[in-house]
């Protein structure tokens, strides 16, 4: 019997998930006009680099999400050798101080790589939004592409009851979400009817520019049921952003990016929960594969950490979401690594962010990694037509070694595009502004240590004075106690003196390099600096998936 003929190629996939510093503020664009924005050419030569095919972005601030992500697509597609088409997407501005928004770009090809328009509630959607990129298929449908048409169909949901914005604390500290959120109480009304529920419009309310057909309210209600009712814990917290793919020969993958809130905030460990029960996430769990990656903020020695369980609940025909009653407790990660997710957790320990301060040029790179923030969670759809595979670990691409002449996967033109933005940005300055001052660190350093070596002295004398009747001095007594106590002052201020110094003696040869006006980094010192103070305190994030 002849061999059967080959089928089509298995494709490779490769995502990164980057968390880039305040990207369009002071790490970013923002600063510098258009022609010097070698901060994009950086992010797309570390694309290249990294040879991804979708590339997701945490920390986008000041709203230039959509000039960044144009930026960075044609510099992509400008590159020598591409193949396919890089095109991306921007989330709605996050709620919170920091507005941010994520950034998904993606090398698409016919058969390989393609955004799944038939997604729901959205190919893109920031969780628990509803916004343009969930109701765009009616709007493309309907022809309202004008900001007055758009605006109009939302407050026609609005009277109609369907979404609301979100309100947090109280009184003049009462804060109004940006973004629209799914009324609760319609919310379950319309899952309750659901399949076959449609929206209605309220006659006495402000209505759609033209009427929709009933196909389209039935396809409006499905979308604003997926869209789902989990709410932010708080108004600082943010959503995952969702974008759906086709991959190879059909098969379907959900990949989700979430920068959770900072490390001092502990509602994050409850937030990080709350994701498991997105139903997107979890229908792509189900029937497709989900990839759940991003910067969650969660030491490795965190994770035992216990979370409040919330729920979705009806009572009395009222739907809400909040933590289940009686309370239940769980630990963190455990709905995503177990049910309802079961993801595996393909970055259990492995350090991704950077240490602050400044350290000598020949310091071993790994000894420059920290925490263990981002993470890598994917559940494949098991054996059968839909099934991608993934390897048992993701991938850390240290840029340190990368743009540090001499070092495994040296790149020159990444080295050099590093220094060009960091010293685009100040870099020299802020190097020495670094040196003076440690300079005056050290000197106030110097003067405590003096003062509390003579205080120490004085204590120590004092211990050792006989006793009232002559004998030795008393082993517990007050001058004992404050003996000891100048020792613990003295010990921790030099410890910081030394601490200090090894801060300035690392900065001396950072600083000289610099006023040298190399264009590379020959030290891993120097790309320490470069990249932590120009780029990001975090490392991107690679993993190849198998279609």
């Amino acid at each position: 019997m002849p061999n059967p003929l080959p089928g089509p190629p298995v494709p490779n996939i490769t995502y990164l998930s980057w968390n880039i510093q305040k990207l369009g503020n002071n790490t970013g664009a923002a600063n510098l006009p258009p022609t010097q924005t070698q901060i994009i050419r950086f992010i797309a030569l570390t694309v290249q680099y990294a040879n991804a095919d979708v590339v997701a972005v945490m920390e986008v601030v000041c709203g230039l999400g959509a000039q960044i992500m144009a930026w960075l697509c044609a510099e992509l597609n400008n590159m020598p050798g591409m193949v396919g088409t890089w095109r991306g997407r921007v989330s709605s501005r996050q709620d919170g101080g920091t507005t941010e928004e994520y950034i998904v770009a993606w090398r698409e090809q016919a058969g390989t790589l393609v955004l799944d328009d038939a997604a729901l509630p959205g190919s893109t959607t920031l969780s628990g939004v509803v916004d343009d990129q969930v109701l765009e298929p009616l709007f493309t449908a309907m022809g309202w592409n004008t900001p007055a048409q758009r605006e109009q169909f939302y407050y026609a949901l609005a009277d109609s009851g369907y979404i609301v914005k979100g309100w947090f604390g109280a009184g003049r500290a009462r804060t109004e979400t940006a973004t629209w959120r799914m009324s609760q109480q319609k919310w379950g009304e319309l899952s309750a009817a659901m399949p076959g529920a449609a929206v209605v419009f309220d006659p006495a309310g402000t209505q759609p520019p033209a009427p929709l057909t009933p196909a389209q309210l039935q396809d409006l209600a499905t979308r604003l049921v997926e869209v789902d009712i989990l709410r932010f814990l708080n108004y600082g917290e943010r959503s995952p952003y969702l974008a759906t793919f086709t991959l190879g020969a059909g098969k379907r993958l959900t990949m989700a990016v979430y920068h959770a809130l900072g490390t001092s905030d502990p509602t994050r460990f409850n937030a990080i929960n709350v994701l498991a029960m997105s139903l997107p996430l979890q229908a792509a769990a189900r029937d497709a594969n989900l990839l759940l990656m991003g910067d969650f903020n969660v030491k490795a020695t965190e994770y035992g950490k216990v979370c409040v369980v919330y729920t979705r609940t009806t009572q009395a025909g009222a739907t809400a979401f909040g933590p289940r009653i009686p309370r239940v407790a769980t630990t963190v990660f455990a709905p995503i690594t177990g049910a309802p997710l079961n993801c595996a957790n393909l970055l259990p320990t492995q350090k991704t962010s950077l240490m602050e301060g400044y350290y000598p040029e020949e310091v071993d790179v790994d000894n420059l990694l920290a925490n263990a923030y981002d993470k890598f969670f994917f559940h494949g759809a098991g054996p059968g037509p839909q099934e991608v595979t993934a390897p048992p670990a993701a991938t850390v691409v240290n840029l340190l070694q990368v743009i540090t002449r001499g070092q495994p996967g040296y790149d020159v033109d990444l080295a050099r595009s590093a220094m060009i933005f960091f010293r685009a940005l100040g870099g020299a300055q802020r190097i020495a502004d670094a040196y003076c001052g440690a300079e005056k660190m050290v000197d106030a350093l110097h003067a405590e240590v003096s003062i509390l070596y003579g205080k120490y002295n004085r204590a120590a004398n004092a211990a050792s004075t006989p006793g009232a009747d002559g004998g030795p001095p008393p082993a517990k007594s007050p001058a004992r106690t404050r003996q000891g106590q100048a020792l613990s002052e003295l010990l921790s201020a030099e410890q910081d003196l030394e601490a200090a110094e090894r801060s300035l003696d690392s900065l001396q040869p950072i600083q000289s390099f610099l006023e040298s006006g190399a264009t590379e980094c020959v030290g891993v010192g120097t790309a320490l600096a470069v990249y932590r103070w120009a780029i990001s305190d975090h490392l991107p994030i690679a993993v190849t998936l198998t279609a």
